[in-house]
Protein backbone atom coordinates (compact mmCIF):
# COMPACT_ATOMS: atom_id res chain seq x y z
CA UNK A 1 0.00 0.00 0.00
CA UNK A 2 1.24 3.44 -0.77
CA UNK A 3 2.60 5.70 1.89
CA UNK A 4 0.31 8.59 2.66
CA UNK A 5 1.75 11.64 4.39
CA UNK A 6 -0.96 14.20 3.58
CA UNK A 7 0.08 17.84 3.69
CA UNK A 8 -2.53 20.46 2.92
CA UNK A 9 -2.71 22.66 6.02
CA UNK A 10 0.61 24.41 5.64
CA UNK A 11 3.02 21.67 6.68
CA UNK A 12 6.14 21.10 4.60
CA UNK A 13 8.40 18.09 4.15
CA UNK A 14 11.74 18.39 5.91
CA UNK A 15 14.83 16.35 6.66
CA UNK A 16 15.29 15.18 10.23
CA UNK A 17 18.70 16.89 10.24
CA UNK A 18 17.01 20.28 9.85
CA UNK A 19 14.33 19.44 12.43
CA UNK A 20 17.11 18.74 14.94
CA UNK A 21 18.16 22.39 14.64
CA UNK A 22 14.73 23.74 15.66
CA UNK A 23 14.67 25.92 18.77
CA UNK A 24 12.14 24.82 21.38
CA UNK A 25 9.46 27.35 22.40
CA UNK A 26 8.67 28.10 26.02
CA UNK A 27 6.34 25.71 27.91
CA UNK A 28 2.68 26.72 27.92
CA UNK A 29 2.24 26.15 31.64
CA UNK A 30 3.79 24.67 34.79
CA UNK A 31 2.75 21.10 33.85
CA UNK A 32 3.65 21.39 30.19
CA UNK A 33 6.79 19.39 29.34
CA UNK A 34 8.19 19.91 25.85
CA UNK A 35 9.41 16.90 23.92
CA UNK A 36 11.68 17.83 20.97
CA UNK A 37 10.44 16.32 17.71
CA UNK A 38 13.85 14.81 16.99
CA UNK A 39 14.00 13.24 20.44
CA UNK A 40 10.57 11.68 19.90
CA UNK A 41 11.69 10.34 16.51
CA UNK A 42 14.91 8.96 18.01
CA UNK A 43 12.93 7.20 20.72
CA UNK A 44 10.68 5.56 18.11
CA UNK A 45 13.70 4.42 16.08
CA UNK A 46 15.33 3.04 19.22
CA UNK A 47 12.26 1.00 20.18
CA UNK A 48 11.84 -0.29 16.60
CA UNK A 49 15.47 -1.33 16.48
CA UNK A 50 15.09 -3.14 19.80
CA UNK A 51 12.05 -4.94 18.41
CA UNK A 52 13.97 -6.21 15.39
CA UNK A 53 12.45 -3.88 12.76
CA UNK A 54 14.38 -2.15 10.01
CA UNK A 55 13.35 1.25 8.63
CA UNK A 56 13.36 1.19 4.82
CA UNK A 57 12.19 4.76 4.16
CA UNK A 58 10.97 7.75 6.11
CA UNK A 59 9.26 11.10 5.57
CA UNK A 60 9.06 14.04 7.97
CA UNK A 61 7.24 17.35 8.06
CA UNK A 62 6.42 20.23 10.37
CA UNK A 63 4.08 23.18 10.16
CA UNK A 64 5.41 26.68 9.50
CA UNK A 65 6.57 27.41 13.06
CA UNK A 66 7.62 23.80 13.73
CA UNK A 67 5.20 23.51 16.62
CA UNK A 68 3.73 20.34 15.10
CA UNK A 69 5.56 17.36 13.64
CA UNK A 70 4.27 14.55 11.40
CA UNK A 71 6.27 11.57 10.21
CA UNK A 72 6.02 8.21 8.48
CA UNK A 73 8.44 5.27 8.37
CA UNK A 74 8.25 2.09 6.31
CA UNK A 75 9.53 -0.94 8.21
CA UNK A 76 10.36 -4.59 7.60
CA UNK A 77 10.99 -7.58 9.85
CA UNK A 78 12.14 -10.18 7.37
CA UNK A 79 8.87 -10.66 5.49
CA UNK A 80 8.93 -9.67 1.83
CA UNK A 81 5.65 -8.58 0.30
CA UNK A 82 4.81 -6.39 -2.67
CA UNK A 83 1.11 -6.37 -1.84
CA UNK A 84 1.06 -4.37 1.36
CA UNK A 85 3.37 -2.19 3.36
CA UNK A 86 3.99 -1.95 7.07
CA UNK A 87 4.18 1.59 8.30
CA UNK A 88 4.86 3.55 11.48
CA UNK A 89 3.27 6.98 11.89
CA UNK A 90 4.42 9.65 14.34
CA UNK A 91 3.14 13.02 15.41
CA UNK A 92 4.14 15.45 18.13
CA UNK A 93 3.12 18.98 19.15
CA UNK A 94 4.61 21.77 21.22
CA UNK A 95 1.33 23.73 21.33
CA UNK A 96 -0.70 21.02 23.12
CA UNK A 97 -2.85 20.45 20.02
CA UNK A 98 -2.36 16.71 20.39
CA UNK A 99 -0.33 14.20 22.38
CA UNK A 100 2.94 12.61 21.34
CA UNK A 101 1.63 9.64 19.36
CA UNK A 102 2.87 6.59 17.53
CA UNK A 103 0.68 4.47 15.28
CA UNK A 104 1.43 1.29 13.38
CA UNK A 105 -0.29 -0.89 10.84
CA UNK A 106 -0.41 -2.14 7.27
CA UNK A 107 -1.52 1.34 6.29
CA UNK A 108 -1.34 4.46 8.42
CA UNK A 109 -2.64 7.88 7.44
CA UNK A 110 -0.82 10.83 9.00
CA UNK A 111 -2.14 14.21 7.99
CA UNK A 112 -1.48 17.76 9.11
CA UNK A 113 -5.23 18.40 9.36
CA UNK A 114 -4.92 16.48 12.68
CA UNK A 115 -6.29 13.17 11.43
CA UNK A 116 -4.20 10.31 12.79
CA UNK A 117 -5.05 6.64 12.82
CA UNK A 118 -3.59 3.17 12.61
CA UNK A 119 -4.15 -0.41 13.62
CA UNK A 120 -2.17 0.24 16.80
CA UNK A 121 -1.83 3.62 18.45
CA UNK A 122 -0.23 4.85 21.67
CA UNK A 123 -0.06 8.40 22.95
CA UNK A 124 1.07 10.43 25.95
CA UNK A 125 0.25 13.99 26.98
CA UNK A 126 3.13 16.42 27.34
CA UNK A 127 3.14 16.45 31.12
CA UNK A 128 5.61 15.42 33.82
CA UNK A 129 6.67 11.81 33.36
CA UNK A 130 5.98 11.70 29.62
CA UNK A 131 9.58 10.95 28.72
CA UNK A 132 9.63 8.12 31.26
CA UNK A 133 6.33 6.63 30.08
CA UNK A 134 6.79 6.80 26.31
CA UNK A 135 9.43 4.05 26.01
CA UNK A 136 7.18 1.44 27.65
CA UNK A 137 4.15 2.61 25.64
CA UNK A 138 6.12 2.35 22.42
CA UNK A 139 7.37 -1.08 23.47
CA UNK A 140 3.72 -2.14 23.81
CA UNK A 141 3.07 -0.88 20.30
CA UNK A 142 6.17 -2.47 18.78
CA UNK A 143 5.68 -5.71 20.71
CA UNK A 144 2.17 -6.00 19.37
CA UNK A 145 3.09 -5.48 15.73
CA UNK A 146 3.81 -9.14 15.15
CA UNK A 147 0.42 -10.27 16.45
CA UNK A 148 -1.50 -7.75 14.36
CA UNK A 149 0.45 -8.37 11.19
CA UNK A 150 0.25 -12.13 11.55
CA UNK A 151 -3.50 -11.70 11.76
CA UNK A 152 -3.50 -9.50 8.67
CA UNK A 153 -1.42 -12.10 6.80
CA UNK A 154 -4.02 -14.71 7.74
CA UNK A 155 -6.75 -12.37 6.49
CA UNK A 156 -5.09 -11.94 3.10
CA UNK A 157 -4.64 -15.68 2.71
CA UNK A 158 -8.26 -16.30 3.71
CA UNK A 159 -9.43 -13.76 1.12
CA UNK A 160 -7.26 -15.33 -1.57
CA UNK A 161 -8.61 -18.80 -0.80
CA UNK A 162 -12.24 -17.67 -0.94
CA UNK A 163 -13.51 -17.93 -4.56
CA UNK A 164 -16.00 -15.27 -5.53
CA UNK A 165 -18.45 -15.61 -8.37
CA UNK A 166 -19.84 -12.72 -10.37
CA UNK A 167 -23.19 -13.22 -8.62
CA UNK A 168 -21.55 -13.09 -5.19
CA UNK A 169 -19.66 -9.93 -6.12
CA UNK A 170 -22.95 -8.28 -7.09
CA UNK A 171 -24.46 -9.43 -3.80
CA UNK A 172 -21.48 -8.06 -1.85
CA UNK A 173 -21.68 -4.55 -3.31
CA UNK A 174 -25.37 -4.40 -2.36
CA UNK A 175 -24.61 -5.52 1.17
CA UNK A 176 -21.71 -3.07 1.33
CA UNK A 177 -24.12 -0.28 0.42
CA UNK A 178 -26.53 -1.31 3.17
CA UNK A 179 -23.65 -1.53 5.65
CA UNK A 180 -22.49 2.00 4.82
CA UNK A 181 -19.24 0.80 3.22
CA UNK A 182 -20.07 1.83 -0.33
CA UNK A 183 -22.22 4.64 -1.78
CA UNK A 184 -24.61 3.79 -4.61
CA UNK A 185 -22.62 6.01 -6.98
CA UNK A 186 -19.62 3.67 -6.70
CA UNK A 187 -21.30 0.27 -6.92
CA UNK A 188 -20.81 0.05 -10.70
CA UNK A 189 -17.21 1.27 -10.35
CA UNK A 190 -16.27 -1.52 -7.95
CA UNK A 191 -17.91 -4.10 -10.20
CA UNK A 192 -16.12 -2.75 -13.27
CA UNK A 193 -12.80 -3.04 -11.43
CA UNK A 194 -13.58 -6.56 -10.26
CA UNK A 195 -14.85 -7.76 -13.63
CA UNK A 196 -12.02 -6.22 -15.65
CA UNK A 197 -14.27 -3.76 -17.41
CA UNK A 198 -11.81 -0.85 -17.32
CA UNK A 199 -11.05 1.23 -20.40
CA UNK A 200 -7.36 0.76 -21.21
CA UNK A 201 -5.18 1.84 -24.14
CA UNK A 202 -5.61 -1.52 -25.87
CA UNK A 203 -9.27 -2.02 -24.98
CA UNK A 204 -11.15 -3.02 -21.87
CA UNK A 205 -9.56 -5.21 -19.23
CA UNK A 206 -8.15 -5.39 -15.72
CA UNK A 207 -6.32 -2.35 -14.38
CA UNK A 208 -4.03 -4.62 -12.33
CA UNK A 209 -3.28 -8.09 -13.81
CA UNK A 210 -2.25 -9.38 -10.37
CA UNK A 211 -5.89 -9.20 -9.31
CA UNK A 212 -7.47 -11.08 -12.20
CA UNK A 213 -8.05 -14.17 -10.06
CA UNK A 214 -11.70 -14.46 -9.07
CA UNK A 215 -11.54 -14.34 -5.29
CA UNK A 216 -12.28 -12.07 -2.37
CA UNK A 217 -8.75 -10.60 -2.39
CA UNK A 218 -9.36 -9.30 -5.92
CA UNK A 219 -12.72 -7.93 -4.82
CA UNK A 220 -11.15 -6.07 -1.89
CA UNK A 221 -8.57 -4.55 -4.22
CA UNK A 222 -11.32 -3.50 -6.64
CA UNK A 223 -12.91 -1.76 -3.67
CA UNK A 224 -9.69 -0.07 -2.49
CA UNK A 225 -8.93 1.10 -6.03
CA UNK A 226 -12.34 2.79 -6.08
CA UNK A 227 -11.85 4.18 -2.56
CA UNK A 228 -8.73 6.17 -3.48
CA UNK A 229 -10.82 9.22 -4.33
CA UNK A 230 -12.45 9.45 -0.89
CA UNK A 231 -11.26 11.68 1.89
CA UNK A 232 -9.19 9.91 4.52
CA UNK A 233 -11.84 9.98 7.24
CA UNK A 234 -14.49 8.59 4.88
CA UNK A 235 -12.05 5.99 3.57
CA UNK A 236 -11.25 4.70 7.06
CA UNK A 237 -14.88 4.58 8.19
CA UNK A 238 -16.08 2.76 5.10
CA UNK A 239 -13.09 0.42 4.87
CA UNK A 240 -13.55 -0.79 8.44
CA UNK A 241 -17.13 -1.73 7.59
CA UNK A 242 -16.13 -3.42 4.35
CA UNK A 243 -13.35 -5.52 5.91
CA UNK A 244 -15.65 -6.53 8.76
CA UNK A 245 -18.21 -7.75 6.24
CA UNK A 246 -15.65 -9.60 4.12
CA UNK A 247 -14.13 -11.26 7.19
CA UNK A 248 -17.46 -12.96 7.82
CA UNK A 249 -17.66 -14.17 4.22
CA UNK A 250 -14.10 -15.50 4.32
CA UNK A 251 -14.41 -17.00 7.78
CA UNK A 252 -11.55 -14.89 9.12
CA UNK A 253 -11.50 -13.99 12.81
CA UNK A 254 -9.87 -10.64 13.43
CA UNK A 255 -8.19 -9.69 16.68
CA UNK A 256 -10.57 -7.90 18.99
CA UNK A 257 -9.88 -4.22 19.73
CA UNK A 258 -8.33 -3.18 23.02
CA UNK A 259 -9.77 -0.06 24.55
CA UNK A 260 -8.02 2.70 26.48
CA UNK A 261 -7.38 1.72 30.08
CA UNK A 262 -7.45 -2.02 29.51
CA UNK A 263 -4.49 -4.20 30.31
CA UNK A 264 -2.31 -4.69 27.26
CA UNK A 265 -2.66 -8.23 25.92
CA UNK A 266 -1.32 -9.18 22.50
CA UNK A 267 -3.86 -12.00 22.22
CA UNK A 268 -6.97 -9.90 22.73
CA UNK A 269 -6.48 -6.52 21.11
CA UNK A 270 -5.85 -4.91 17.75
CA UNK A 271 -6.15 -1.23 18.58
CA UNK A 272 -4.27 0.17 21.54
CA UNK A 273 -5.08 3.72 22.63
CA UNK A 274 -3.31 5.04 25.70
CA UNK A 275 -3.84 8.69 26.64
CA UNK A 276 -2.62 9.40 30.18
Amino acid sequence: MARSLCLHKGAQRRDMSSIREDVLPSPMGPRHVLLPHAEFYDLARERLDAGGYNVTWEEHSTNSDSSRYFGLMGITNGENSNERERIIGLRNAHDQTFTAEMAAGDSVFVCDNLLFSGEIKVGRKHTIGAKDDLPSLMDDCVGYLGAVWDNQTERVEAYKERPLSKEEAHDLVCKAFRAGALPTSKIATVLDEYEGNIELENGRGFRHPDFEERNMWSFLNAYTETAKIWGSETLQRRSIKMVGMLDKYAGHKSIKPLRSGDTFDAEHGEVVVVNN
